[in-house]
């Protein structure tokens, strides 16, 4: 009799341990796009975006626009502008969004600038700021 109890306690488990971990979406394993695969969970400034969470992957959707416009701002030709290798990373408490952007220059060839982006703010990378955005790339998690 006891082992018939143990028995359906484990098929018990079996069964209902899918929907509690389902009832839980801050729970690590939880996708809640398959709800059923795990994917990668990457801190906020670790990595690409396709890395993120679905969460994390919808905030920087949201706020793309914002960013891609800031960027895009500091550029001579902003009509042949393209965001390239997004990576999410942190400044400070602040997420930054870092990348490449490619665009036109006046002599009808492509230049490619690195870039870190707040919806606010952006700074892209030039030869006279090189190495304190190097560093910059590096402390907000965007080199990794």
């Amino acid at each position: 009799m006891l082992a018939r109890i143990a028995l359906c306690a484990l098929i018990g488990a079996a069964v209902l341990a899918p929907q509690a971990i389902a009832q839980q979406p801050s729970h690590p394993l939880f996708d809640p796009v398959s709800e059923s695969r795990p994917i990668p969970t990457v801190e906020i400034g670790r990595g690409p975006l396709i890395w993120q969470t679905y969460a994390q992957q919808k905030r920087v959707e949201r706020i793309m626009p914002r960013i891609e416009k800031v960027v895009v701002a500091q550029l001579d030709n902003t009509d042949s502008a393209e965001l390239r290798g997004l990576r999410t990373g942190r400044y400070q408490n602040a997420l930054v969004v870092c990348g490449f952007v490619e665009s036109a220059d006046a002599a009808g060839g492509k230049e490619k600038h690195r870039f870190i982006a707040r919806p606010t703010v952006a700074t892209l990378e030039s030869s006279a700021n090189s190495q304190a955005f190097q560093a910059g790339w590096r402390s907000t998690g965007c080199g990794l």
